[in-house]
This record gives structure tokens, sequence and C-alpha cells, in this order.
């Protein structure tokens, strides 16, 4: 059995879901999803999402808080873990800190471990495995897909997406700034004067902004843009899917959302950096 815990917000946690999937295929596994509420995505998972075969999502039992990462122990320590995570019915836990140690080393790789274990469990926000053809497993319930259907509507062949993070994310403030956007814009207006654009942002002041400058050139939806309430987060769906329904993505440098979106929608992603 295969338990993954996804943490951080939609596109995080979808990427690690959508690896979860990709595994269950190369082993025929039972795979268990602990899903979370918290301040960077609080709503249920059934509140954005249609049900997907072979998952099963549940909230996080009290007993896993108890989990210790199996890597990096030797001796006694790691009897000690081991007995713990066996008492727990975990065999093998591998957590975000096991990620980053060697990620940008050399690969952890999930596949063997989980070949040799019987019950494994994945606490992380990174993916892992072959997960493009996964996303594609997503449908959004259908109150989300009758609000993207009328925006989408509005898009024409030559639509362009555009993702400006901003809020908390440092990385994408200072290396995608908005001038970079507003050159891309009016280089895109330049090659083709009928063009228009589907605008995804965290931030209402870039939002007025685009459109003080580009009017009905920009198209966006009327949406709330908390992570805390249920509405804000299946707004965000709408936004990542109306992304993947347009001909390419233009996102800002360090952010997840716009590559999650490429993948949905098979098309081409290009981060705006300095």
């Amino acid at each position: 059995m295969i338990i993954i815990e996804p943490f951080g917000g939609l596109a995080n946690r979808m990427r690690v879901i959508a690896s979860a999937l990709w595994l269950q295929k190369k082993l025929d596994c039972e795979v268990t999803c602990v899903w979370s509420q918290n301040q960077d995505l609080n709503a249920e998972f059934d509140f954005l999402f249609e049900k997907i075969d072979g998952l099963n999502i549940k909230k996080k039992s009290y007993k896993f808080k108890y989990l210790k990462s199996t890597k990096y122990k030797k001796y006694l320590k790691l009897y000690v873990t081991i007995l713990i995570n066996k008492i727990i019915g975990i065999d093998y836990y591998i957590k975000e800190h096991d990620y980053l140690d060697q990620m940008w080393t050399d690969s952890i790789d999930i596949e063997t471990i989980a070949r040799k274990y019987k019950n494994i469990y994945i606490k992380t926000c990174e993916e892992f495995g072959d997960n493009y053809l996964e996303f594609q497993q997503f449908i959004p319930i259908n109150s989300i897909l009758t609000k993207m259907s009328d925006i989408v509507s509005q898009f024409e062949s030559n639509t362009i997406g555009l993702h400006i993070r901003r809020t908390d994310n440092m990385q994408s403030i200072i290396y995608s700034p908005l001038e970079l956007f507003i050159d891309t814009i009016n280089s895109s207006i330049e090659k083709d004067e009928n063009v228009n654009f589907f605008l995804s942002t965290d931030d209402i002041e870039v939002e007025n902004e685009l459109i003080s400058k580009f009017g009905k050139r920009i198209i966006k939806q009327k949406k709330e843009f908390s992570r805390q309430s249920v509405v804000g987060m299946q707004d965000a769906v709408v936004d990542l899917f109306c992304l993947s329904k347009t001909s390419i993505i233009y996102g800002s440098y360090w952010s997840s959302f716009s590559d999650i979106a490429s993948r949905i929608g098979r098309i081409d992603f290009i981060s705006l950096k300095k």
C-alpha cells in the first residue's frame, strides 16, 4: 500500500498525487491520499475534483504524527525507527527532508522502495516518476466546469495564458516582475493584432493594472483571491484549467501553477525570468 501526504498549494498537491497514480500503475497497488486543510489550501478534495479511480482520500490519522524518516538512520536509531513505524503500520517513511537532501544530486528511487516494502508513506510537495499523463485524471466538479465554460467561451484559437504569481512567492516577485509580462503582451499584440489574453493572478492590483492598460484584451474571472475559503480554492481550480485551454502559457518563475496547467492542456509553458 502507498500512502501519500501531499502538502503546499493546489499545483504542488496535484503533482504529488499524479506521481502516486503513476506508481500505482507500475505496481498495481492501493493508494491512499492523506488530505489536510490548512492556510495553503483550505478545501476538501471532493469540493474541487471528482473522485479518481483507485485513489482513496482520507483525513490524517493521529498516529501518523509519530512516523520517523527511515533514511539516514544508523544502528540503534534505525532499529527504534523501524519499530515505531512498524507499530504504526508503515514499513518505510519518506518525508520532505529526504527529498531536499537528495533531489539536486541523486534522486530517490521511489519505485524500488515501493517494490521492496509493503507499506510506504510519502510526505512531500515534490513529484517523482513519469507522471505527465496522470494529470488527465483530474476532473473538476460540475460547478467549476460550468464557470470554466463561460470563461473559455471568450477564448480564440490564439488566446495566450498569463499566470502572474505574487503574494507570498518572493522568487516570482523578484525574478518575474510585471514589466516582463507587459513586454510580452505588447510583443504579442505587435505580432497579432487580434490576440487576447487569459489572466490568472493572486494579486488584485496586478489584475487592475493590466486591465487598465489593455482593456478587453484581458479575460479574467470574477473570483475570490483567498486560499482560506472553499470558494477561493474552487476559483483557483477554474484559473488552472482555463490556463490549460489557452494556446501557450507565460508564467512566473518558481511557481508550479503554470507548469501544471501546461501539463493538463499539453501546451507549451514559458517561464518569464529576468
